[in-house]
């Protein structure tokens, strides 16, 4: 029967938790490349002379990107929380393992202490 301490578990990978500016533009980059940070104070510039009617397209095509967006911050953002949690998870079970270990290597020594006497 093998050791439980001793079954190799993979290590899952430190998550990595970038700003709120960097998420947006991650997300927001395949649904509607005009609303980045860096292109959004460009839109003046690009869009000022363009029909009231393409600017109304414009405007909605905005507003059902947006929509998508909340649906992909929150499946990434689920996804962030578990991943977190299961990075979290681990490290505590390592520091437990660790400790039982410790903790048996001062019994054994306590052990032969008493059973020297």
């Amino acid at each position: 029967m093998s050791d439980p301490q001793q079954t190799a578990v993979k290590t899952p990978a430190k998550p990595v938790i970038p700003s709120g500016q960097e998420i947006f533009d991650m997300i927001m980059k395949d649904i509607e490349p005009d609303l980045i940070s860096t292109n959004v104070n460009t839109l003046e510039e690009q869009y000022g002379t363009e029909p009231e009617e393409q600017k109304k397209a414009r405007l909605e095509r905005y507003k059902l990107a947006f929509a998508e967006y909340d649906k992909r911050y929150k499946e990434y953002m689920d996804k962030l929380t578990k991943d977190v949690s299961e990075y979290t998870k681990h490290e505590m079970k390592k520091i437990e393992v660790k400790n039982k270990a410790k903790e048996q290597d001062i019994l054994s020594d306590l052990e032969a202490s008493i059973m020297s006497l």
